[in-house]
This record gives C-alpha cells, structure tokens and sequence, in this order.
C-alpha cells in the first residue's frame, strides 16, 4: 500500500486479480455507523461483491453492542459466535470493574 492513510494501493499492483481478498480494519463502536455507511457507498462503486463481517466482544451481561446499530442501519446480520475458553491471561482489561 503506497498510502495507508487513504487506502491507496502501490500502481505496481492495481492490475492483480484474486480470487479472493481480505481487508481488515477495526473501529470504535461510535464510528461503526458512520464506517458501515462508507462500506455501503463504496458497495455502489466497486464491480464485484463483498461481505462484512463485524465482530464485537460481548457484554458481561450477554448484550450485543453492535445489534442496535445494525439493525437501525438494516444490515442483516447472523449472531454466531467464537467461545475462547479463557486459558490464556489477556493482555489488557475488557471492561472497567476487571480486577
């Protein structure tokens, strides 16, 4: 990437094909609208097709924080998970009250 501030890619690469492709990014829970309405425009732009995949940690409470916002966006959504069994010490705390 010859910009990664804009996204720019090198021009040495502008002419690949793949088959398939992975971006990742990640963004506060107060930007997610506003960044899946980029994903959205860009959707209209780009002569291909594409799935976003949003991936939250969830409440202690068991709420999902990024449910509301796909549903105030009318994004379809599919609740599955990925269960860490907790073997391993985190590297920072998740939440506030965490000893």
């Amino acid at each position: 990437m010859s910009d990664k501030t804009t996204g720019k890619l090198r021009d040495d690469v502008l002419n690949e094909k793949a088959t398939s492709a992975i971006i990742e990014g990640k963004c506060k829970l107060e930007k997610l609208s506003e960044d899946l309405d980029v994903l959205k425009e860009a959707a209209k732009k780009v002569d291909t097709v594409f799935s976003v995949e949003v991936i939250t940690k969830v409440s202690p409470e068991g709420e999902v924080p990024i449910k509301p916002v796909l549903e105030r966006l009318g994004f379809w959504y599919s609740m599955n998970s990925k269960n860490n069994m907790g073997l391993g010490l985190p590297a920072f705390k998740f939440y506030e009250d965490e000893k």
